[in-house]
């Protein structure tokens, strides 16, 4: 506003208090509106850069795109694990992400999401593994997604037979029954979804602005969509969850049939909440799912006498129950809460320090 303008304002009377908070509304509507288009020329201006850096690095790895393309359609166990042959997949170019390569303890291969990342932190590398397949994660790094092979698998756990599929002594009913579940290929985050890479991808700060590698919490299930789906992300089904987490096993744990079993894998009864990946990965290399924080699912609360969805295994159920799903477990209360098949509800609106997410995505077909 001109200054002479301005002077002419400030110089109104008004011939009663109607007209003038009339105009003071007005005043602050148009100081709103000026604010929110230069957030909006900031944002969109950030996502066009981001999308030339994407565009360039998409150039760069070209090659290697090839690479895990033939590797991954192969699947001879040797560049890539055997487990791709059930679904046999033919990747081409992910839009955001890039290979990093194969995991050489899984041998499943992993990609990075660059968005959620720093945009001068570097790509992982696959000699920044550790000699389980792990990868600690760093204030500035991006999303780690593993490329969860496709497969049918029993889904659920009992307690009535020691003889019968996924016997579980600390078996819950709503774990029941166990039931057969098969699932397309998808990309699942190797990690929780920290704090940082939660700001990065447009979330405000939650519960640890002060330390960006733990993971984000005390966001409702609401807020995840929202959040995530800009970004061709979204929160992984109940299903998805279960096989990524069991990655081939029925037993109670990944790691065998007692908790002893999952000691450096499974959060430590009583522990705190620790900074994502500070957990030996399981074997689909994929750290904290036995522990650490709850995580948020996309499927409504449902029994398990309700049918899934083949492809990704959403379940049949509806607002109508209330709740949303939350699973891995936080064991401060009780480690039976790691369990593979453990699962719990919880009110969409619901949110708490120790519930957070991780991230799944579905493949690009052309």
């Amino acid at each position: 506003m001109k200054p002479d303008l301005e002077r002419t304002v400030h110089e109104l009377r008004f011939a009663d208090g109607s007209e003038r908070f009339l105009y003071e509304t007005l005043t602050r509507l148009v100081a709103n509106l000026q604010s929110f288009r230069e957030q909006q020329v900031a944002r969109v201006e950030a996502r066009l850069a981001w999308a030339e850096k994407v565009q360039r690095l998409e150039v760069v790895y070209g090659e290697l795109w090839e690479q895990a393309r033939r590797a991954i359609l192969r699947a001879d166990g040797q560049t890539a694990t055997e487990l791709y042959r059930a679904h046999p997949i033919e990747l081409f170019p992910q839009p955001g992400l890039v290979p990093i390569g194969m995991n050489p303890v899984t041998k499943l291969w992993e990609f990075y999401h660059l968005r959620s990342g720093e945009a001068d932190q570097p790509v992982p590398r696959i000699e920044d593994y550790d000699e389980y397949g792990g990868l600690r994660m760093q204030d500035g790094m991006g999303i780690v997604f593993v490329l969860i092979p496709g497969g049918t698998f029993w889904m659920g756990a009992q307690k009535e037979d020691p003889s019968g599929r996924n016997y579980d002594e600390n078996a819950q009913t709503n774990e029941s029954p166990v039931h057969e579940v098969t699932l397309s290929p998808y990309f699942l985050a190797k990690h929780e979804l920290t704090e940082g890479q939660w700001i990065r991808l447009g979330g405000r700060p939650r519960h640890w602005p002060n330390d960006l590698s733990f993971p984000t919490t005390e966001v409702t299930w609401e807020m995840c969509s929202p959040a995530l789906s800009p970004h061709s992300l979204l929160l992984p089904t109940e299903a998805q969850w279960e096989y990524a987490c069991r990655a081939k096993t029925t037993t109670p744990w990944s790691t065998g049939s007692t908790v002893a079993s999952s000691e450096g894998i499974a959060a430590p009864e009583a522990s705190d909440v620790m900074p994502t990946g500070s957990l030996r990965p399981n074997r689909f290399g994929l750290h904290d799912m036995h522990g650490n924080v709850w995580e948020w699912c996309r499927d409504w609360w449902g029994d398990y006498s309700r049918p899934t969805a083949e492809g990704e295994g959403l379940r049949e159920a509806d607002s109508a129950s209330g709740f949303g799903v939350t699973r891995g477990g936080f064991d401060r209360i009780t480690d039976q809460a790691s369990r593979s098949a453990a699962r719990g509800p919880a009110e969409p609106l619901f949110r708490t320090w120790l519930l957070g997410l991780r991230p799944a995505r579905r493949i690009t077909i052309r």
